[in-house]
């Protein structure tokens, strides 16, 4: 699929969230993925979103309640090249950005910039050989700076600071929002409802 864009959706009570595969130029914008689910262990769902083999932008989203993944990047066939940007991540337990490549010629790459992670209890990233992950212009407000790397054999090491490993360049222009105004601004303008209204209380009787 070409030129795909996705923009102003709602995800709550999900087990899986939003997969994008085999994409190319394709966006994903003032998304509100809420991870909080009371009928989930930990009370939070376990995979909010994977990318795979993708030209992907994630553009002014808010994730919140989330397990981890959000998102996690893998290469399987062509890489994937994945640029995230003018981001809300607020409560998170694992990792917020995962690069896993097959091979050398089908590399996963992540560029996290401009955006806002508080409340992180994980990682910021999970990486290894034909992954990687770059940050750049992140606040983190009570969230762990440290990542995850695991090398040819197979080893695991817990790396403290912020990863910065290989990027790419975007091919093209975009605008930063303030920084510091995202935790305040974001929720108000994603989602469905956006500033006009609001997702739906859980009714559990809609169920029976």
């Amino acid at each position: 699929i070409k030129n795909f864009w996705a923009d102003h959706i709602s995800y709550k009570w999900i087990s899986d969230g939003m997969d994008m595969e085999f994409v190319d130029n394709a966006t994903v914008s003032y998304m509100d993925f809420d991870g909080g689910n009371d009928f989930n262990c930990w009370g939070t769902d376990p995979y909010m979103a994977l990318v795979e083999d993708a030209h992907l932008t994630y553009a002014n989203n808010y994730w919140h309640n989330t397990y981890g993944r959000v998102p996690k990047v893998t290469g399987e066939v062509n890489g994937s090249q994945v640029h995230i940007y003018n981001q809300l991540v607020d409560g998170n337990r694992f990792f917020i950005a995962g690069a896993n490549g097959h091979s050398s010629t089908a590399k996963a790459y992540v560029r996290y910039e401009n955006s806002y992670i508080k409340n992180g209890n994980g990682y910021l990233a999970e990486w290894g050989v034909n992954g990687y992950v770059y940050y750049s212009g992140v606040t983190f407000d009570n969230t762990k700076q440290q990542h995850r790397y695991t090398d040819e054999t197979n080893k695991v090491s817990v790396i403290q600071g912020v990863p910065q490993a290989a990027t790419f360049t975007p091919s093209y222009s975009w605008e930063k929002r303030t920084v510091a105004n995202l935790p305040t601004d974001l929720p108000k303008i994603t989602g469905v409802g956006g500033r006009y209204g609001s997702m739906p209380s859980y009714n559990q009787a809609f169920g029976m």
